[in-house]
């Protein structure tokens, strides 16, 4: 594969071993593609820690580009679907937010180059967290002894140095946790470790689905047979078979309407108990809207 170089890492030190894959991807979009495809079939079955890295060619968030066109959904798609089948997450990084620049006089800045490493690597690695409880102490341990010696200037120096190392690698773990957890509050202080580490818990209970009412008006709790009356629903309400499909008629997508930058990025946003209520009240006054509100329907009468 032209685009990656994937090899096995030892660190012997600390015994430890991970896969790496290197990037540097095409320009084209479309030759891309084979490089999504090969990242997918590397994930599959991967039980060790992974780590890809390098330069994509490619943005990912639509603030990820000052200057020149706006960002727009068609840019990022597949990147976010081979991120989002891989399982993969993006490491939190310090510097320049900005990694590629064209240096024409209208400049135009894009981040283009990533880390992003999979679940067994945040598992498994020594984190960014272990490292800023590491830094914490190494900063006490200072600090009691400038307590003893409070006019030594080289422990002073040491002492702001160390401040420095450890604000750092606590902000880093911070990014990290946030980035887990999906939340989006944070309150500034020490460590939130324990708080960002209930928001993960709190994330996986609100997307199980514990129980719910069937057909008959029976509560099920079994997680197969709650798995069956979704089945069953949706069977009877979209059918378990597809019939022929007529062609695209080419001039729609050619002069038809079109969804706008606003509208696909707000296409991207994740779906919310909140955001699925308000389009369930919404009066139905067209087919798609009577659709939402079936669905809004089911999670009433499901009890879900």
């Amino acid at each position: 594969m032209a685009q990656v170089v994937t090899c096995r890492v030892k660190f012997t030190p600390m015994q430890l071993e991970f896969v790496a894959t290197f990037v540097y991807a095409y320009n084209v979009k479309e030759d891309r593609k084979m490089l999504w495809d090969h990242i997918s079939h590397l994930s599959v079955n991967r039980k060790e820690p992974w780590i890809i890295l390098g330069d994509f060619n490619v943005v990912l968030h639509r603030d990820d580009r000052m200057g020149g066109n706006p960002v727009t959904l068609a840019e990022v798609t597949d990147f976010q679907n081979c991120i989002d089948n891989c399982g993969l997450e993006e490491m939190a990084n310090s510097g320049n937010k900005y990694t590629w620049s064209d240096k024409q006089a209208a400049r135009i800045f894009s981040k283009i180059d990533r880390v992003l490493v999979n679940g067994e690597w945040v598992d498994q690695m020594p984190t960014i967290t272990a490292h800023a409880n590491q830094d914490r102490e190494a900063l006490r341990r200072v600090q009691r002894q400038l307590q003893q010696t409070a006019l030594n200037d080289a422990i002073q120096r040491e002492e702001n140095e160390l401040n420095v190392k450890f604000r750092r690698s606590v902000f880093l773990a911070e990014s990290l946790l946030l980035q887990r957890s999906k939340a989006t509050w944070i309150r500034q202080g020490d460590d939130n470790t324990k708080y960002f580490f209930s928001m993960i818990k709190k994330r996986k209970l609100i997307q199980t689905i514990t129980q719910i009412q069937d057909e008959h008006g029976q509560r099920q709790h079994e997680q197969a047979q709650v798995v069956e009356v979704l089945v069953r629903y949706y069977q009877q309400l979209l059918g378990d078979s597809g019939g022929p499909r007529k062609p695209a008629d080419n001039r729609i997508f050619a002069h038809g309407p079109t969804v706008s930058a606003e509208q696909q990025w707000g296409l991207l946003q994740p779906l919310t108990c909140t955001r699925l209520r308000q389009r369930c009240s919404v009066s139905r006054t067209t087919k798609a809207q009577a659709r939402m509100d079936m669905e809004g329907d089911f999670i009433e009468q499901r009890g879900i």
